[in-house]
């Protein structure tokens, strides 16, 4: 009887654990802040899947809408020189702190379809480009970064 007591007080001690770590973890954008991400954004980003190393590093255009989609369009000024355009949703990963991820639609590779990771400003004023899914961030994204465009006040 009383390694069933000691067993029941040891599951809750845990539960309690695991609801106050919960409770405690602050999104730095939940959704209801995640509207303000809505907007255009131009800079610079690493494709790090290209296959032209010529065109790792692209200037780019990138539109978020609030309806959860993006619009980005990237174009390298070396090697082929072309322009792409892509589109898909987007989605806000607090797993590394908040981090907005672009997903391709159709995905490249079908094991993932995240496509970019940018590290969001506490103002929503520049997405700084971290890898993938921000968890891996590779030194050569560094200055890779997409500032808002501000709306003309007319």
């Amino acid at each position: 009887m009383k390694m069933r007591t000691l067993g029941l007080l040891g599951l809750a001690a845990c539960s309690i654990k695991i609801a106050f770590a919960q409770d405690t973890h602050v999104s730095e954008w939940p959704k209801a802040r995640q509207p303000q991400l809505a907007g255009d954004y131009s800079g610079q980003v690493r494709d790090w899947m290209t296959r032209d190393p010529a065109c790792e590093y692209k200037r780019a255009r990138l539109q978020i809408k609030a309806d959860k989609r993006y619009v980005l369009t990237t174009r390298c000024d070396r090697g082929k020189g072309r322009k792409e355009t892509v589109a898909g949703p987007w989605w806000i990963d607090e797993i590394a702190g908040s981090c907005l991820i672009l997903n391709r639609e159709p995905p490249l590779r079908h094991e993932d379809e995240r496509w970019y990771g940018f590290r969001i400003s506490d103002d929503a004023t520049s997405l700084s480009q971290d890898g993938g899914s921000c968890t891996a961030a590779d030194e050569r994204d560094n200055g890779m970064i997409l500032r808002r465009i501000p709306q003309d006040a007319s």
